[in-house]
Parts: structure tokens; sequence; C-alpha cells
């Protein structure tokens, strides 16, 4: 999203612009709070993540993450769920127009790509799922 760091008047507005893009910057965190302190993942780089990390962060999770950061969470998994659907739809789509062997080729290795990180996005929202998380 983001906005200019101009206003409409065209001067600069450094309070505003900043303001946005740390507004931006923080719902792209999970804020998990506990007792002994805190743990703030970025979002978009941890995620999808392994199996074994996904059931160690789970309970941490479904204890100390307040309802709308686990929100935040399952939104973003759909999301980027979706997202690798589309893709994945879209690199067969161009597999089946393409004739050249090598393209073809690529695109296969594409979609292979995308649909193991789509598979492991969705073993996380399982796991979140089956423990309660989210």
């Amino acid at each position: 999203m983001g906005i200019s760091y101009k206003n409409g008047s065209g001067c600069p507005d450094p309070t505003a612009y900043y303001a946005v893009q740390h507004m931006e910057a923080e719902e792209k965190r999970l804020h998990i709070r506990y007792p002994a302190g805190q743990m703030v993942l970025e979002i978009e780089r941890f995620f999808p993540c392994t199996v074994a990390k996904a059931r160690k962060l789970s309970p941490l999770i479904r204890w100390y993450c307040e309802k709308t950061e686990r929100e935040k969470l399952q939104r973003f998994l759909k999301k980027q769920e979706m997202n690798y659907c589309s893709r994945i739809q879209a690199f067969q789509n161009r597999e089946k127009k393409s004739e050249d062997e090598s393209e073809k080729r690529d695109l296969q290795r594409r979609i292979r790509e995308c649909e193991r990180i789509r598979q492991r996005i969705q073993r996380n929202m399982e796991i979140f799922m089956e423990e309660g998380t989210v």
C-alpha cells in the first residue's frame, strides 16, 4: 500500500510517511509476549516453516498471542495458500501453451517448487488448527 513522501500540495510530509511505513511493518509481524519476555516474528520470512518449527511454535502462539495476532497469522497463511494456488495454475497454463522443451522443464520445476511451498503452508495451517492455535 504506502503513501507518497510528499503530501497533496507537493511538500515533504515525513511524519505521515514514516507513520504509515511503521504501521505496514507492524502488520507483517507476529508478537508473542510471554512472562519471561517476548518474541517477534517477521511473518513473511518465517512462514511457511517446517513441521518441527510449527509444532514448537504452536503452543507459544496458543498460550501467549492475542486473538488479533492469531487471526493475522491465519489470514496470512490463507492468503499465501491462495497466492501459490494461482501461481501453480498460471504456470500450468503456460506449460500447456509452450512448445519449447527447456521452457516446459523450467515451468515444471516452478510448479513443483510452488506445490511444495503450498503443501508446507497447508501443513502449517493443519498443525495450528489441530492444536487449537488459530
